[in-house]
């Protein structure tokens, strides 16, 4: 979000003048960090996207259409396609439902 002058965050600058050296705080040039998931649901957590699309319990719920999933699982692992987004709120949704779900 841009305000004045293309600067972002004034309050917050504004909040943290004296506390903060002011190369810190009028940093303009920063950005979040992405953590990389396309990468580790190639690798690492290939196999917990797996686990979850073969759980029993999962495909009797029906959410989920298991074929087109592995389908699209295969696409990721192989690079064709980019599919990060779907698996990783795959894992949470499943973490959730088994965590607190009904």
């Amino acid at each position: 979000m841009r305000y004045k002058n293309g600067t972002t965050k004034p309050t917050i600058r504004a909040a943290t003048k004296g506390f903060l050296p002011d190369k810190a705080r009028n940093n303009f040039y920063k950005h979040g960090w992405n953590a990389p998931t396309d990468k580790w649901l190639r690798r690492e957590m290939k196999a917990m996207v797996e686990e979850i699309l073969a759980d029993r319990k999962v495909q009797q719920r029906g959410i989920y259409n298991i074929s087109a999933m592995r389908h699209r699982l295969t696409e990721h692992v192989n690079g064709q396609k980019s599919h990060a987004q779907l698996f990783w709120q795959l894992i949470n949704y499943e973490h959730w439902y088994q965590n607190a779900g009904t």
